[in-house]
Formats: C-alpha cells, structure tokens, sequence
C-alpha cells in the first residue's frame, strides 16, 4: 500500500485566518511559540508573496530598527516583520505609519513574535484597534497528515447529532481506534499515578480518625465527636 506523499511545506490551518485578518486590518500579528513554524508560514503564503520579509534575528537590521526604526518601517508600501518583540521603539513607528493613512491600507504589516506577556502588553497597548492577532499552535494531528485543518468539532458542532459519524467519516484521515489502551492487559487500567497517590496520602489519616472515632465511643464521647 502506498503512502500518499505529503506537501513541501504542509499547509496550517491558521493560514486563512492570517488571509482574513489581512482582508480587514492594517496590521496583522502572528503569534506563537518557537518552531510551530511562523516563519515558514508568512513566508509561504499566496498573499504574502513578493513584499519584503525583514527579520529582527539579523543583528544589522536590529540595530537599524533602534537607531532609525521610522527609516526601516518606510522601506517598502508593505512588509513582513519577524521577531518584532526584539525591537521596541518599531511598533511605535508601525503605528505613526498606519495613522498616517486615514483608509488603513489593510494587511499592510505582518509581523510575527514569540507569544510572551510582555510582547502581548507591548503590542496591546501600542497598536491598539490597528491591528488582528493570530495564534499559530503546534502542528495537529491533522495538520501532519496535510489536511491543513484541526479537529473535527467545527464540523461536528454544525451538524445534529445523528450525523456525527458521517461527518467523521467524511474528515478524509485515516481512520484510528481510539479504544486501545497502549499494549495494557484487560481489565489493568487504574487511576493515574498522581489520583493514586492522592489516595494513598489519605489513607493513614482515615485509618487514624477511625480510630478515634472508635476509642471515642467506648468512653462515652462518641455524640460529642459526632456533634
């Protein structure tokens, strides 16, 4: 049986939220932890082709985005900007430049950062109403296979219940048994470790209040320790 060959580049399923928010917005933030792949995802889109990609892991260009980060913003009508949280001072000539344009020129930047607090602060607060967050996460399951899509519970959810199964049959993956239970005998499955050692706790500080709920009643305490 032979293995469908998968795509160069396996498309994600953020892709057409990126396409929309750059329909509406002047600018466009995507974000994400490192190696789920933005780079390779603004860099690959039908949209995004042919306008520059600047990147501020290239120590040169950082430096200019410090010294002249107005200089840098003007260097083309629009631009890809990656690792944007290393450069402060350039969301600030971002937004002088979206404000200079009263028709707000959607999709003119996409910029793409690593999802810490501080960057979401700093971009919250500087470009506030100018522009659309993306979150791009791991690769699913399905975005491995290609499909460029996550799980089935968009199409689940608009379909009654009775039609669930054809609308999983319908997803295109292959089909996987979630019934089975890593190689574990029959009848071997138990809590989780941490469930049992909860348990496990508890069971020395039960057996001590039986105890002395039992040596309560024999002298006589017993409706005292009960009330």
């Amino acid at each position: 049986m032979e293995t469908p060959s998968l795509p160069a580049i396996l498309p994600r399923a953020a892709a057409a939220a990126v396409e929309r928010a750059a329909a509406v917005a002047p600018v466009v933030v995507l974000l994400g932890a490192r190696q789920t792949g933005k780079t390779t995802l603004v860099r690959s889109l039908p949209l995004l082709a042919g306008r520059p990609y600047l990147t501020l892991d290239d120590f040169d260009l950082r430096m200019q985005a410090a010294a002249d980060p107005e200089s840098l913003v003007a260097r083309a009508p629009a631009l890809i900007l990656d690792e944007v949280q290393r450069a402060r001072d350039l969301l600030i000539a971002i937004k002088r430049a979206v404000d200079r344009e009263p028709a707000g020129a959607p999709g003119r930047f996409v910029l793409t950062g690593s999802a810490n607090l501080l960057m979401l602060e700093r971009i919250g607060e500087t470009l506030a109403g100018r522009a659309v967050y993306v979150t791009l996460w791991p690769f699913t399951r399905r975005e491995r296979l290609g499909l460029g899509r996550t799980g089935a519970w968009s199409a689940l959810l608009a379909a009654p219940f009775a039609a669930w199964r054809e609308a999983l049959a319908a997803g295109g993956e292959p089909a996987e048994d979630w019934r089975r239970t890593g190689g574990r005998r029959r009848g071997a499955a138990r809590r989780p470790a941490r469930a049992r050692s909860r348990v496990d706790r508890r069971r020395p500080a039960r057996a001590l209040v039986l105890r002395l709920r039992a040596n309560l009643s024999r002298t006589g305490f017993a409706g005292a320790a009960g009330g």
